[in-house]
């Protein structure tokens, strides 16, 4: 047998809608049902053109060569964990306590039941029986845990389409109760055929998926990761306690998905024995069992499925062989699976499950930790989108920075926030040179303006043939800026100082003047592999923060009378 394993993480809460609950409430699976990946396989099949699902992919998804089992919890180590049998009861007063005892009674005769049911106390012990629970298939030299998995409940209002909201005709009050957002599940596929299990693999690429209801109102995102081809020697359950059963002797078969059995009749059943293979004959002493209703839903008809009643996955049958059982016979039959629709993942047994009247386990079950990359390989084009929306996000954030840090300029105070400001058609000047370089991202251009002196060939000082006229300069030096963080600063001195810093490999002047958070600057890639341009940003912000004092300049002019009247004193 071919199995092929994959890992869900959910990204959002999943409605795996079952029968369970009021008319008024979509309770879900505590899995995925093996269902709603061959759905997936259907749409991705049908992605690839006009394809008749019924006559073209009979093998692949209808008549059982192909067959999806259910994603159930991931256990610690990543594997599969698998419903806790029926048959496993514990005193409900020690479920807290670490390695707790839970005794299992179908390997138990009448005299043991008795004797486990009395405590030391001499009072009947009050057990209890799981109900939608998990636990190891594979014990790892250690006591195994009991895992529920994590559940939300939402409470939605029906809205009227066309008006967009409830209204006294349409408004009635509903609950999902699903599957919580970060579960790990673990699924598989299994197949007799190489050839099909190639071609599962190709349409199992790893990406984010869509599965069950409400898919538009935030549930269903899941994340399909590790799909890959198990080796030949993988088995749903160990094999280690399975072994050769002679006439008389008990084995113990346990459910570990619905499974829906039919009488000679045709008629839904309970009753275990009509499914038993030719070769293995035996009578059923016990059963502890629970009966539930399952259906579907056809997105193709936009319909539910007949519904029809099945046995609980995790009930336990027990059985006296009436003939010598080999251990071959038992695989094939466990292979085979028993009842209906098992290639949806209905059906599948275990044989001697753990195998013992007792068993220890701890309280605290620990969940599957994903700890590979969470972001995807991006193509060139979704790459540039991501670079594009993070750009976008830090902008956003930056432009607010800026505001307020340049509103200090135009808030009313005892001093001015700028003293003796140049005349204002020196700074219209100096702002026409600004947005001119911005356009060619030359901030080396406006330095060079601010500086009146430079080093010629042998060190020496000479005049900056490029620098503003003394005249104008002077008019610069003179203005001073009076605003927190910026106290008393020349005007000229403060900007060749935020040009040299932010032309330097790591520039931060200009993000503590916007007080910016290093997650808008740094390495915050909205969770994208996407490299962010924080320097290309800090250029455009120096031209613009600078701008924006010089505007603030103007302002104060005009605020004081100050204006010469666009006489240019350069």
């Amino acid at each position: 047998m071919i199995a092929i394993t994959y890992k869900l993480i959910l990204q959002e809460p999943l409605l795996a809608t079952s029968l369970l609950g009021d008319p008024n409430s979509s309770v879900s699976f505590s899995y995925v049902p093996g269902s709603m990946i061959r759905g997936l396989i259907a749409t991705r099949l049908l992605a690839q053109g006009d394809v008749d699902l019924a006559l073209d992919e009979r093998d692949l998804l209808f008549n059982g060569n192909v067959r999806y089992l259910n994603a159930y919890p991931a256990d610690a180590q990543g594997y599969r964990r698998l419903p806790v049998p029926i048959s496993w009861h514990y005193d409900k007063r020690k479920a807290n306590e670490d390695g707790y005892k839970i005794v299992d009674w179908a390997y138990m005769d009448e005299e043991e039941r008795i004797e486990a049911d009395m405590g030391e106390d001499g009072f009947l012990i009050p057990y209890q029986a799981y109900s939608d629970s998990f636990v190891e298939a594979r014990v790892y030299d250690r006591d195994p845990s009991i895992y529920n998995p994590g559940r939300v409940i939402h409470v939605h209002h029906l809205r009227d389409r066309r008006i967009g909201r409830p209204t006294k005709d349409i408004g009635a009050v509903y609950q999902y109760d699903a599957l919580a957002e970060g579960e790990a599940l673990v699924g598989v596929i299994l197949t007799e055929n190489q050839e099909l299990a190639d071609r599962i693999l190709a349409l199992l690429p790893e990406q984010t998926v869509r599965l069950g209801g409400a898919r538009t109102a935030g549930y269903g995102k899941a994340l399909l990761a590790a799909v890959v081809q198990q080796p030949i020697s993988w088995t749903e359950v160990p094999e280690s306690d399975l072994s050769d059963v002679q006439p008389e002797e008990t084995f113990v078969v346990t459910l570990l998905s619905d499974t829906i059995l039919r009488d000679l009749q045709g008629r839904p059943s309970q009753d275990i024995a009509p499914a038993l293979p030719p070769e293995i004959q035996a009578e059923v002493l016990q059963s502890y069992q629970k009966r539930i209703p399952v259906g579907g839903f056809n997105r193709k008809w936009g319909l539910p499925i007949p519904q029809e009643p099945a046995l609980k996955a995790g009930s336990v049958f027990v059985l006296k062989a009436n003939k010598r059982v080999n251990k071959a016979e038992f695989i094939k039959w466990i292979n085979a699976g028993i009842g209906e629709r098992r290639a949806e993942g209905f059906g599948r047994i275990a044989i001697n499950w753990y195998g013992d009247d007792s068993v220890l386990v701890k309280a605290e079950a620990h969940p599957y930790i994903w700890t590979e990359s969470k972001s995807n390989a991006l193509s060139a084009a979704s790459r540039n989108l991501a670079q594009q929306m993070q750009e976008r996000y830090q902008r956003q954030m930056l432009d607010r920075s800026l505001a307020a840090f340049l509103s200090k300029f135009s808030q009313k105070r005892e001093r001015l926030p700028i003293s003796k400001p140049p005349a204002n058609s020196q700074l219209s000047r100096l702002r026409i040179f600004l947005r001119d370089a911005q356009r060619q991202d030359d901030l080396t251009r406006i330095y060079n303006l601010l500086s009146p002196t430079i080093l010629d060939a042998e060190g020496k000082e000479i005049r900056n043939p490029q620098a503003l006229k003394s005249r104008s300069m002077e008019q610069f030096r003179k203005a001073r800026l009076n605003v927190e963080g910026v106290p008393n600063e020349r005007l000229d001195g403060w900007m060749r100082a935020l040009i040299e810093d932010t032309l330097s490999e790591n520039p931060q002047t200009i993000w503590n003047y916007l007080d910016s958070d290093k997650q808008i600057i740094g390495n915050n890639n909205l969770l994208l592999d996407v490299e962010a341009k924080p320097s290309d940003l800090s250029i455009d912000y120096t031209f613009r923060l600078i701008d924006g004092i010089l505007e603030a300049a103007m302002r104060t002019n005009r605020a004081t009378d100050g204006d010469d009247g666009g006489n240019n004193n350069g």
